[in-house]
Order: C-alpha cells, then sequence, then structure tokens
C-alpha cells in the first residue's frame, strides 16, 4: 500500500575541489558578472575566487611556497608577490590583490597572465602642495568586469586619516580615481558596487552606484532614513532606480528619485536576503525559521517554507538555494517546490545561482576551503512514495531508471530495512508499532549530488489477514498426484506461509508446500492430497501464516467430495516381521503378497497406521491390496537388517 509520490531531481557535478590549501575564517560572498556579453557567477574567497560561466570553471588563488605568497590562475604561477595577500579579486582576466607589506601599509597589486604588471601603495593628492599618503586598507569588488577598490589612506608623514579614494578599473588603461570624504561600502553583488560618502559639516549623504564602470550618484540629507541603514553592506539589492535596505532585522525600500520609503518590513530576529543577478521583481529572506519568497513593490510575503537554521541563500529567476550545514536545499521558483535536499560534505558558507548552475563554497570537515559546481541540465528525476506498510511487511517502488545506492541515515523505529534492486527499492518492516513513522534516505549516484529525503511511513495494524478463502472441493491430478486447488488473499506479506486439509476421522489429508516470502496479493495454491477415502468427507483447512513479527491460525470447515481412494501404503521388513503402513481403514481386504516366486494370500482387516505380520515364509517384493474391486499394488520398501 503507497501513495503521494514525491518528485526530485539530482543535478550533475561539474566540479569539487579545494580552493586554497590556505585556511581562514573568512565568510565567502556570492558575486554576479551579467552583461551583454558575459554572464557568470563566482564566490569570493579571502585566498581564492571561482568564477563559473557556461564553458567554463576558473580559480584564482595564492599559493604558500617556502614562506612566499604566490598567485596561480588554474593552476598557472602566475608570479610571487612581495608582502602577504589580504584579499584577492578575479575578473576572468586578471587578479587584483591588496596586499599588505612589512611596513603594514597595503598595496594595490595588478597580476596578469604576464605576471605582475602593476602594484600601486601610495599616492600624492593636492593641487598647490601636494601631499603623499599611503593605503591602510582596501576594500575590493567587481562592478561587471571592472575591479573597484575602496582605499583608507593616511598622510605619509604626520599619520593623519585622509579622504577615502574609489578606484574604479577600466580594462587595459588602468585606474581612474575618485576622492570622497567619509565613505563605506554600501554593498556589491558584481553587477554593481555602491558606495555610501559621508559629508558631515553639510549633513549630505552621497551615494555611489557604479554599474558595469559606469557611475550613477545620488544626493540626499541624512534623515530620509534612519542611520541604522547607512551602515556597511546594507544595500542587499538594487531594483530599478529603488535600493532594496536591510539592518538586518529590517527591510526597507527606498526610491532613489522621491527620496521617500516605498515599504517596510520588521523581523523578531535576524535575517539573511537574497535577490536574483537578473532584473528582477522577487526577492528572498530568511527570517530565522522561514525562508520567504516577497514581492519586491509591496513587500508582501508570496509563499514560505520551514527550513533548519541556514546561513547561505541565493537566488536566480528559475531556483531559490539555501545552505543549512552539510545540507543543501533547491527550490524551483516557478512551482514553490522543493526540487532537491543534498548532502555536502562540509559547512555551507555561500551560494551562487545563474541559469542551470549552481555554485557552492564551503569548509570541509579538514577546514579546507572547498568549491562545488553542480548544473540541473543533465539531472536526473527520481519519484519518492510516502508508505502506508502493515506491522511486519514489506513493500517496494521504483525511484526511476537508475541503479542507486540508498542507506537510510535515521529512523523512527529501529525495525526498519532497506535494499535496492536495480532501480526498486524495497522497505521491510520488523514489527513497528502502529502509527506514524517515518525514515531519512540518502540516495547516492555516481557523479551526482547526493540527495537526502525524508519518507513518511503510516504503520497500521490490518483489520484482517485473509481477504478471501477458497477450496475448489474439484480433485485433480498432475505428473506429482492429486491436489485440490485453494484460492486466498492475503492481506499481508508473509514471512512463511502453509495450509492443511485433515478430516476428523483421518480419512482425508492434504497439506500445500511452504511458501516463503509471500507479498500481499491474491494466489492459487495447489494443496496436495496424501490420502482419501471415496465419500464426501467433513473436513478442517487450517491456514498458517508468519509475519515478521507473529504467526497467524485460520481455519475453516469445509465439505469435499472425494469421487475417488487415494492411498499411498507402504510396505517393509524389519527382524523377520512385515509392516504395512495404511492411511486409513480398510475392512475384510484380501492381502497377496508376492516375491521370489512364490504368493501368500490372506483375508484380514487394517487399521490406520502400521499392521503388524509374522513371517510368511519368504521375503515378499510387493503385495497387493484388494478393496471394494480396487487394486493396488505397494512395492517393498528396503531397509538394512540389524
Amino acid at each position: 500500500m503507497s501513495s503521494d509520490i514525491v518528485k526530485r531531481h539530482t543535478p550533475i557535478v561539474l566540479e569539487d575541489d579545494i580552493i586554497s590549501d590556505l585556511m581562514d575564517g573568512f565568510i565567502l560572498k556570492p558575486v554576479y558578472i551579467v552583461d551583454r556579453d558575459h554572464r557568470a557567477m563566482g564566490l569570493t574567497y579571502r585566498y581564492g575566487f571561482v568564477l563559473v560561466d557556461d564553458e567554463s570553471i576558473k580559480k584564482a588563488y595564492v599559493k604558500r611556497i617556502v614562506s612566499v605568497d604566490h598567485i596561480f590562475v588554474d593552476n598557472r604561477d602566475l608570479g610571487a608577490v612581495v608582502g602577504n595577500v589580504e584579499r584577492m579579486i578575479f575578473n576572468g582576466e586578471e587578479v587584483i590583490a591588496s596586499v599588505g607589506t612589512l611596513e603594514k601599509n597595503k598595496c594595490l597589486v595588478i597580476i596578469t597572465d604576464k605576471g605582475i604588471e602593476e602594484s600601486i601603495c601610495e599616492m600624492s593628492i593636492g593641487f598647490v602642495s601636494k601631499r603623499n599618503y599611503l593605503f591602510s586598507n582596501i576594500q575590493l569588488g567587481l562592478s561587471g568586469i571592472h575591479v573597484i577598490a575602496l582605499v583608507d589612506i593616511i598622510e605619509e608623514k604626520y599619520g593623519s586619516i585622509g579622504p577615502s579614494l574609489l578606484f574604479i578599473e577600466e580594462p587595459g588603461k588602468g585606474f581612474k580615481v575618485e576622492r570622497l570624504h567619509e565613505a563605506r561600502v554600501a554593498g556589491w553583488n558584481g553587477i554593481y558596487y555602491s558606495v555610501w560618502d559621508f559629508d558631515v559639516r553639510r549633513n549630505k549623504v552621497t551615494l555611489y552606484i557604479i554599474r558595469n564602470g559606469k557611475m550613477e550618484k545620488y544626493v540626499f540629507t541624512r534623515d530620509k532614513l534612519p542611520r541604522r541603514f547607512f551602515s556597511e553592506n546594507s544595500i542587499v539589492g538594487i531594483y530599478r532606480r529603488n535600493l532594496l535596505l536591510s539592518d538586518g532585522e529590517t527591510i526597507v525600500l527606498f526610491n532613489l528619485l522621491s527620496r521617500e520609503t516605498v515599504w517596510r518590513r520588521r523581523y523578531p530576529s535576524k535575517i539573511i536576503v537574497a535577490t536574483p543577478p537578473d532584473e528582477f521583481s522577487k526577492f528572498v529572506v530568511y527570517n530565522g525559521a522561514d525562508i520567504e519568497l516577497l514581492d519586491i513593490n509591496n513587500g508582501e510575503v508570496i509563499w514560505s517554507y520551514k527550513v533548519k537554521p541556514i546561513n547561505a541563500l541565493g537566488m536566480s529567476n528559475k531556483y531559490i538555494v539555501a545552505g543549512s550545514n552539510e545540507t543543501l536545499y533547491v527550490f524551483s521558483l516557478e512551482t514553490h517546490s522543493l526540487i532537491g535536499k543534498y548532502r555536502i560534505l562540509g559547512n555551507i558558507q555561500a551560494v551562487a545561482v545563474l541559469g542551470e548552475r549552481v555554485l557552492v563554497g564551503y569548509i570541509s570537515p579538514a577546514d579546507t576551503p572547498k568549491a562545488l559546481v553542480i548544473d540541473y541540465t543533465d539531472s536526473i528525476p527520481l519519484s519518492f512514495r510516502n508508505i502506508r506498510l502493515y506491522s511486519g511487511g514489506k513493500t517496494c517502488f521504483t525511484l526511476g531508471d537508475i541503479t542507486p545506492c540508498v542507506k537510510i541515515l535515521s529512523s523512527s523505529s529501529k525495525n526498519f530495512s532497506i535494499k535496492s534492486i536495480g532501480s526498486k527499492i524495497i522497505i521491510s518492516d520488523r514489527g513497528s508499532q502502529p502509527g506514524k513513522h517515518w525514515i531519512r534516505l540518502l540516495v547516492s549516484i555516481s557523479g551526482f549530488l547526493p540527495l537526502l529525503e525524508r519518507i513518511k511511513i503510516d504503520i497500521v495494524k490490518p483489520e484482517k489477514i485473509f481477504s478471501k478463502i477458497n477450496l475448489n472441493p474439484t480433485l485433480k491430478r498432475d505428473h506429482a498426484g492429486y491436489y485440490m486447488l485453494l484460492n486466498v488473499g492475503l492481506e499481508v506479506n508473509s514471512r512463511v506461509f502453509y495450509a492443511v486439509l485433515r478430516s476428523i476421522d483421518d480419512s482425508l489429508y492434504g497439506s500445500s508446500y511452504e511458501i516463503r516470502e509471500l507479498p500481499q496479493g491474491e494466489y492459487s495454491i495447489p494443496i496436495r492430497i496424501l490420502w482419501a477415502r471415496r465419500g464426501i468427507r467433513h473436513a478442517r483447512l487450517l491456514l498458517y501464516l508468519r509475519t515478521n513479527i507473529s504467526p497467524y491460525i485460520e481455519e475453516k470447515e469445509v465439505d469435499v467430495n472425494i469421487d475417488i481412494d487415494v492411498a499411498e501404503p507402504v510396505l517393509r521388513m524389519y527382524s523377520d516381521f512385515l509392516y504395512l503402513w495404511v492411511p486409513y481403514p480398510f475392512d475384510d481386504v484380501e492381502l497377496v503378497f508376492e516375491g521370489s516366486g512364490k504368493k501368500y494370500s490372506t483375508i484380514t482387516s487394517l487399521g490406520r497406521g502400521w499392521n503388524k505380520f509374522s513371517s510368511i515364509g519368504f521375503e515378499p517384493d510387493k503385495v497387493i491390496i484388494y478393496s471394494g474391486g480396487k487394486r493396488m499394488v505397494v512395492y517393498r520398501e528396503r531397509l538394512f537388517r540389524r
């Protein structure tokens, strides 16, 4: 008995590799490059960067060789860096790194496939009298393929803090620099890079938004928004001319043209917000208990799904992806349904989604930063069922046209077992109590992401064991002898089953073979008649069945009309005595013993069982029984004498 088919998909694994052999606790960040010529997604690590598009997977990372940092791109050493690499950005063509020097200053280093192209460690500022400034902090990001750096500077001579500098790279042309006041990164995702710039004396805030290298500037007073929304990385999305802002507990949609708040939504706990890389009208929020899909225009919840605490959230125009420790959730944005829940061998830190591909950054159990790339273009569909099962029963279903490896990770009862034969999954119970149960499965297919699935099992107590018992009283014969046909319907799965037919006066006896592992269903089972006397016989039909937990015995009285005597007597000789076994009594029969060319006849009555005769002067080979006009020949069984 089964119901509730659940469809899942498991994607192919394109890449699962270590990013850098340098360990750190940096929180990964998803990045997107989306323009007319290039669509890619990436993840930033402290000592590495992964970039994935439709054609390739590129990796840039730091490798420490004899205490010297080297920059690698796809296993190619681009050269050593003087100092320690603190952060790096990769746009597919060049690596931009923030490097700490021995003097504890910072340098902006540009590395191409030709090696280190440029290293910027200071800048002179001023018109009449120039002052030389050193870099004290560098925050890197991307806007399309353009590398952006927000740099904090200090005066070299006196150590006073100078203005912030915004470096905007033009590939092949170097950087152009914007001089700001007191600035902080407002938020970036690769499609945009935004900066808050505060002019305290004029009580003005300027928002710089760089999209694919082109800058937009918006100026307004600080009273237009609560102070907490001017914090670092408070911009979590840009929708047309609207800012999607978050302070960690409240979401605000702020219109840049009217300088007014469109709507706000507050949560009682910390939240995570994610928006798609493409033009979007929906976004997702994790509120501490549920993933919510919201309408950007009014902030209303469209759909929600309860999950365990997550620490990574991403979405595209097709998928919603969430990471919770070692579990990856993937949902369809169109149907709001779970596509699959998967096992990752590590702690998920960040996810990026673009097209049919998902990029997962995680930390392995050995504290190694790794990146996993999966693709749903060639995913395998799987079908699971919630099960309704009798206690001690067994059922099976087919996942699909595959041969998986299936394992129970946990269950509500220790009595469940599972095995897979080809694409067939067999679930057995060894006597769980009736009620609601569950099992958590891990389904592994070589080359594909391991799938996690929780199946509900409803254990029920059967109202009856047999749905029908029907004995056909017609005596039939085949090569094995006489039999009657028993039609039986089983409501449970049987480990052992057999039937016995026996009359009260022992003039009729028959039994079926012992049948093992008989599933629920209807069957026609022959009952072999070992002996029977002619006439109408009142008999008991005894059905014996054993499940995984207990035996069942069903008894039914039947009348059968035997139109021919069925007997299989046995003749033995032991210590000069003859023994003749008959299944039922015979009155006034003639016995003719023959052997060695001799005969001996006698008229007697035979009782049921063994009948003993004294020596007749020779060893007979057979005895002929004449009874009621019927002749039966019984050959002597050969036994060793004592």
